[in-house]
C-alpha cells in the first residue's frame, strides 16, 4: 500500500509538473494583460527615428506628446494640459502639465525644445525631419541654410513651450500626434548619447515601460506608475509578440493565446483571413494607407515619365484587388486614400490602360534609346517577401509580361532589408506602403516635395509641384487649400514617380470578450490607452 501510494503521489506531481509547463509556455491573460503581436522587432527606442508601423506601434505606448490622437483623427492635450493661439494662427504657446519620466526626472519644455532641434541635425539622421518644417526656419536648417538657434521653438520655462510656425498650419495639432515629434530624454542622451541602443537605458514618458526584450520573440511592458495620467491606464500589461510567420499570428489568436492581430502590425496569410473572414472573426476599418510600385527616378530608364506611365497603366488593379485581397479594398485611381481626402473618390489615371501603356512605352522607349530587352534587364521588381505581396508582385510581373512584353525579375526581400534598400534608393522597381501619419492630405504629399527626402523613394523633384505645396502652406481658407493640394495631386499622378495600387484596408481579430472600449484612429492606431478589461 505504501509502494502504491508513492507511486500515485510521484505521477500525480510528474503530471502536475507536466500541466504547469504546458500552461506556461501557452501565454494566458492574467489580470488583463494584453497580447499582442509585431511582424518584426521595433527597429529603435528613439523616436526621433521611427520609420515604420511596428516601431510607431511600440513608440506609442511608452511615449506621448503634447497631443495624441482620437478616434476622429484628430488631436486631443496630452502632456500640454492647455495652448493658446495668437490672432493669426502662427504662434501656439503649449503649457506643459506636471509630468516625469519614469526615472522620476521632470520631464519638461526643454525636453521638446531639445528633440526638435536635434532631429533637424543631420547627426540624428531622421527620416521624418520634414514633419517639423511647418515650424519657422525648420525647412532652412534642414537644408543648411539657417542655424539651429533659429529654430522657432522656445522653451520659456518649465511647463511653457512656445512654437512659431511659417505660415498657419490648420493641421498642427494633428500633426504632433505622431511619435517622431514626441520629447526623447535630453538628460539621458546627455549623460549617454548612445542610450538608444538598449532599453535598459531607456526612460518613458507614456502609459507603458518596457520591462523585458528579448529580440524576435517578445517584449513586455507594463503600466508606467510615473505617467501622468497613470489613474486612466486600466490595462496593467501588454506582451508583444514578435512573430513574422503569417501562419504561427492566426493560429495563436484562435488558440486563445493572443488578444489582438491586424494586417498593418502582423503578419496573416491571406488564406487565414479568408478562412476568419468567412467565420466572421474579422473586422475591417479604411485606413490612410496604400500599397504602391515606386520608380527610382534617379536610375535610368525610369527616369522617363512614359517607362513610368507605361508600366503603371499595364497593371490591372481591380484584378489584383478582386482575386488576391480580403479586405474589400479599393483599387487605386489616385495618389490619396480617399480617407485623408475628405473621403473623396478621384480618377486621375486609369486603374488598367493596356493600349494606353503600350503608347506610352513605344515613346518612352524612343526617348531613352532602350530596347525592350534592356529595359526588362533593368526591371528588377523589389518586394516584402510575404505571402501577400509575393503574389501581388507575380501578378505584375504576369501583367508587364503580357501588356508590354516585358521579362522583368522579382526580388524578395525581409523587410527591414526592403525599408533601407527603398531608402537609400539602392533598387530599380519595389513594392511599398505610405501609411498616413497624421490627419490631413498634405502629409503623403509633402514626402515627394524634395528628392533627397528619405521618405521620397523615388528621389522625384518637380519645380510645379515645390510651388503648388508652398502655395498651399499660405492659403488659409480650407476650400481653397484643398483645392491646392488636389492640383498637386494631379502632377504626382501625370508624373507618375509612384503607382499606387490599392488603398488599404485595415483587417483584424480582437478579443472583445476580455477587452471593453476599443478604438482606432482613422490612421490605424489601436488606442490601447483607452482600453479596459472586461469585468
Amino acid at each position: 500500500m505504501d509502494l502504491f501510494m508513492r507511486n500515485f503521489t510521484l505521477i500525480f506531481l510528474c503530471l502536475n509538473l507536466l500541466f504547469s509547463s504546458c500552461a506556461r509556455s501557452n501565454p494566458q491573460p492574467k489580470g488583463g494583460t494584453m497580447r499582442i503581436c509585431l511582424a518584426m522587432d521595433p527597429t529603435t527606442i528613439d523616436s526621433r527615428k521611427n520609420a515604420d508601423p511596428y516601431t510607431s506601434t511600440l513608440h506609442f505606448l511608452i511615449y506621448e506628446g503634447l497631443t495624441r490622437i482620437d478616434p476622429t483623427g484628430k488631436g486631443t492635450l496630452a502632456l500640454a494640459k492647455s495652448v493658446d493661439i495668437s490672432a493669426d494662427q502662427k504662434r501656439y504657446t503649449f503649457h506643459l502639465r506636471p509630468a516625469q519620466w519614469s526615472d522620476g526626472h521632470p520631464l519638461t519644455a526643454h525636453d521638446f525644445e531639445y528633440s526638435w532641434r536635434t532631429t533637424l541635425s543631420p547627426d540624428c539622421a531622421s527620416p521624418c525631419p520634414y514633419l517639423l518644417y511647418p515650424i519657422k526656419n525648420a525647412e532652412l536648417i534642414a537644408q543648411g541654410k539657417a542655424s539651429i538657434e533659429e529654430l522657432g521653438v522656445k522653451a520659456l520655462d518649465d511647463q511653457t513651450l512656445q512654437v512659431d510656425l511659417e505660415n498657419p498650419t490648420p493641421y498642427f495639432l494633428s500633426l504632433i500626434t505622431f511619435c517622431n515629434l514626441f520629447p526623447i530624454p535630453k538628460h539621458i542622451e546627455e549623460a549617454n548619447p548612445d542610450w538608444e541602443l538598449s532599453h535598459r537605458h531607456a526612460v518613458f514618458s507614456g502609459p507603458y515601460r518596457i520591462v523585458s526584450w528579448k529580440p524576435g520573440q517578445k517584449i513586455e511592458l507594463e503600466k508606467n506608475p510615473s505617467y501622468w495620467n497613470a489613474k486612466q491606464v486600466h490595462i496593467p500589461k501588454i506582451h508583444a509578440y514578435l512573430i513574422p510567420d503569417a501562419q504561427t499570428s492566426i493560429r495563436m489568436y484562435e488558440q486563445g493565446e493572443l488578444d489582438f492581430v491586424d494586417t498593418v502590425t502582423s503578419a496573416l496569410s491571406l488564406e487565414d483571413l479568408s478562412s476568419c473572414k468567412a467565420k466572421g472573426l474579422v473586422e475591417v476599418n479604411p485606413v490612410g494607407a496604400a500599397l504602391f510600385c515606386t520608380f527610382n527616378t534617379t536610375k535610368a530608364p525610369f527616369h522617363n515619365k512614359h517607362i513610368r506611365r507605361a508600366l503603371s497603366l499595364a497593371i490591372n488593379r481591380p484584378s489584383i484587388v478582386s482575386n488576391i485581397l480580403q479586405l474589400s479594398e479599393k483599387a487605386a485611381t489616385s495618389i490619396l486614400p480617399p480617407v485623408l481626402n475628405q473621403n473623396l473618390e478621384r480618377t486621375l489615371f486609369p486603374a488598367y490602360a493596356p493600349e494606353e501603356a503600350q503608347k506610352e512605352l513605344k515613346i518612352g522607349l524612343k526617348e531613352t534609346g532602350f530596347s525592350k530587352e534592356d529595359l526588362s534587364k533593368a526591371l528588377v521588381l523589389t518586394y516584402q517577401g510575404d505571402e501577400g505581396e509575393k503574389k501581388v508582385a507575380q501578378t505584375i510581373q504576369h501583367q508587364w509580361k503580357q501588356v508590354l512584353g516585358l521579362q522583368p525579375t522579382l526580388m524578395a526581400l525581409d523587410k527591414k532589408t526592403l525599408i533601407r534598400r527603398h531608402m537609400d534608393k539602392d533598387y530599380a522597381v519595389g513594392l511599398d506602403r505610405f501609411f498616413g501619419q497624421y490627419f490631413d492630405p498634405y502629409n503623403i504629399l509633402e514626402r515627394f516635395k524634395y528628392k533627397e527626402g528619405p521618405k521620397n523613394l523615388p528621389g522625384f523633384e518637380h519645380p510645379d509641384y515645390i510651388a503648388l505645396l508652398d502655395e498651399s502652406l499660405k492659403t488659409i481658407e480650407p476650400k481653397e487649400r484643398l483645392e491646392i493640394l488636389r492640383r498637386a495631386e494631379e502632377i504626382l499622378a501625370d508624373e507618375m514617380p509612384i503607382a499606387p495600387l490599392y488603398f488599404l484596408n485595415q483587417g483584424y481579430l480582437i478579443n472583445r470578450k476580455d477587452f471593453d472600449h476599443i478604438a482606432f484612429s482613422p490612421l490605424g492606431n489601436l488606442l490601447m490607452k483607452d482600453m479596459s478589461p472586461r469585468k
